[in-house]
């Protein structure tokens, strides 16, 4: 069964993004270069997150590269996977995020 992405998204930005990123679709489809994700933006605006296809049917993995495109979404699109980037996802796991995931 396919995962309902955009109710995930509408979830975790309440429980772990206080609603404070920026409401966006999220889809899946094909991702550049086999990747697993990739979150576009217009100038500094982000507009769509876009999970490989080959999750469709994959509700954890989903959920996972979710979670890692949510914080893209908060830091913006200059932040890379640096340490702003590893600090949050730190706090996603001390937040309970990955509990039910990993």
């Amino acid at each position: 069964m396919a995962t309902d992405i955009n109710k995930v998204f509408r979830q975790y930005r309440k429980k772990y993004f206080n609603n404070r990123i920026p409401i966006v679709s999220v889809r899946f489809g094909r991702v550049p270069h086999g990747g697993q994700a990739e979150t576009d933006f217009w100038g500094d605006e982000p507009v769509v997150i876009t999970i490989s296809r080959r999750h469709v049917n994959s509700g954890r993995i989903a959920r996972i590269v979710l979670l890692h495109e949510m914080i893209h979404l908060e830091l913006g699109v200059e932040e890379g996977h640096g340490k702003k980037f590893s600090k949050r996802k730190r706090k996603l796991m001390k937040q309970g995020a990955y509990d039910d995931l990993l």
